[in-house]
């Protein structure tokens, strides 16, 4: 299975690493998207982790959730640059 990430360009570098995996598609955003949070999206599962000065994450399990969370990645892949 193949992972699809969306970075801001601030990560460029460590984006293009990942990249280098065959089983990884990156595309890129403006810095202006710069966040502080990643979201991971498997089955109906959510996975949202926060790095603040104190970190924290959370799963939501919940179907409908999920499938609103897909749209808007498959949303920020369209307009995403390789």
């Amino acid at each position: 299975m193949v992972s699809r990430q969306v970075f801001d360009e601030s990560v460029r570098e460590e984006g293009d690493i990942l990249a280098d995996n065959a089983y990884t598609n990156v595309r890129y955003l403006s810095k202006e998207f710069a966040q502080f949070q990643e979201t991971i999206i498997t089955g109906t599962k959510i996975m949202i982790a926060v790095y603040s000065d104190n970190p924290y994450a959370f799963v939501i399990q919940d179907k409908l959730v999920a499938q609103s969370y897909k749209k808007y990645f498959e949303l920020l892949w369209s307009v995403g640059k390789p």
